[in-house]
């Protein structure tokens, strides 16, 4: 890991000093590359927001889950934070025994680690398809993104075109990208995600806001504008 890491340092470096522009997808990422290449002319890098795909409209697959779940879908690297998300979820648990909590992602050697230390009602789905992502997010209870770092986050966008509504972590660009439509928690508090993940099973509240917020959120968001505006970036590039 630490010698790929070293050689994605190099490289970047060099991709950063040599671009005519960078496109960044979120306005964290833009200041973090400043952040870590402080010789880097900021009117280069120009921020693009990513677009969310409507997943419904691919298909879905009838849903197995008989029981209320949480969902999280994405890899298991590290960054993701996933073993303070089992950690949290066994408070859940103890005051909410009937829900599950659903992890769906590419498979791979940090999923794998994580089945060692899986607590009850903890349920991996491996490489799903769209259409099954579809019907994980369709039948979901609420969806929690526990990752202490971002570019974007598209996860929780799609969440919320299910009408899904969402808790996640308080870094990077998550706050930036999904505004007042998201509750937020402390990523390194297992407590603070745990009260997060019981609001969004019990507080309608707070349900209801968030369902609505976040059918207004997703409407910024549009792979269309984002092809318009690389467009215009390369044109600039081409003189």
């Amino acid at each position: 890991y630490w010698a790929k890491y070293a050689m994605f340092r190099r490289v970047l470096r060099h991709a950063v000093k040599k671009s005519r522009a960078i496109i960044a997808p979120s306005q964290y990422t833009k200041d973090s590359i400043l952040r870590f290449f402080p010789d880097t002319d900021p009117k280069k890098i120009h921020v693009v927001h990513e677009g969310i795909t409507d997943l419904a409209n691919l298909g879905t697959q009838p849903n197995t889950d008989n029981v209320p779940y949480l969902l999280y879908v994405g890899n298991a690297y590290p960054h993701k934070n996933l073993e303070r998300l089992l950690e949290a979820f066994k408070a859940v648990r103890s005051s909410h025994p009937e829900t599950n909590l659903v992890l769906a992602g590419k498979d791979g050697v940090f999923y794998q680690r994580l089945k060692a230390v899986v607590p009850d009602g903890v349920t991996f789905r491996p490489n799903p398809t769209d259409s099954e992502l579809a019907s994980l997010y369709q039948g979901a209870k609420g969806y929690v993104f526990p990752s202490l770092s971002e570019g974007f986050g598209l996860p929780p966008l799609e969440a919320m075109s299910f009408s899904v509504p969402v808790a996640a972590a308080k870094s990077s660009c998550l706050p930036e990208i999904l505004g007042e439509a998201a509750t937020y928690f402390d990523p390194e508090d297992t407590q603070d995600i745990s009260r997060a993940m019981k609001r969004l099973l019990s507080d309608e509240n707070l349900r209801e806001k968030l369902i609505a917020g976040g059918k207004e959120q997703i409407k910024k968001y549009s792979w269309h504008d984002m092809a318009k505006e690389i467009q215009t970036i390369y044109e600039n590039c081409a003189g």
